[in-house]
């Protein structure tokens, strides 16, 4: 049984790490079906001319327009006059658990090991498994908060219009 928990736990932070499915990628011919996957709330920045248009919090997407709640007001932008769009992406979350989940394995089979290396007391049935389960709890708080960070600094906007190979 003792065997089977770091490979649950090594399993939990592979899927955690795991790339997720893009929901952007349109179908040939038809650039903006991506658009229309977007739930409603999502940050946007919609550029036209070069610049930024308007930024704000998406409210509805059909085939060829896009409207977005901004400080002052619900606009409606036509698609086709838009240069490009992009999405906020924040990865704090993911960076949490994922440095959570990876962090708790690490310092529980580590710590796990070191108490039952130097137990020399007449008791020692337990000493890995006291030992890991502390070094998992301390390792899953430090390593969250250093994947919160990580992933708090890697958050940023991804273009999602128009859809090209090379994003």
């Amino acid at each position: 049984m003792k065997h089977r928990l770091p490979v649950v736990l090594a399993l939990l932070a592979s899927a955690a790490c795991a790339p997720r499915f893009d929901p952007y990628v349109a179908p040939a011919g038809n650039p903006t079906a991506g658009l229309m996957s977007l739930e409603s709330g999502t940050r946007l920045r919609l550029y036209g001319g070069g610049a930024v248009a308007a930024q704000g919090r998406l409210v509805e997407a059909t085939r060829d327009s896009i409207s977005i709640r901004t400080a002052q007001a619900v606009t409606w932008w036509r698609v086709a006059q838009l240069d490009s769009i992009t999405e906020f992406v924040d990865r704090m979350p993911r960076g949490a658990l994922a440095g959570g989940i990876t962090m708790g394995i690490v310092s529980g089979l580590a710590l796990g090991w070191f108490a039952n290396g130097i137990c020399d007391a007449a008791d020692c049935d337990d000493a890995f498994r006291d030992g890991a389960l502390g070094g998992a709890a301390m390792g899953f708080a430090i390593g969250s908060g250093v994947g919160a960070i990580i992933g708090a600094a890697s958050s940023g906007w991804k273009r999602i219009y128009p859809v090209t190979d090379n994003r």
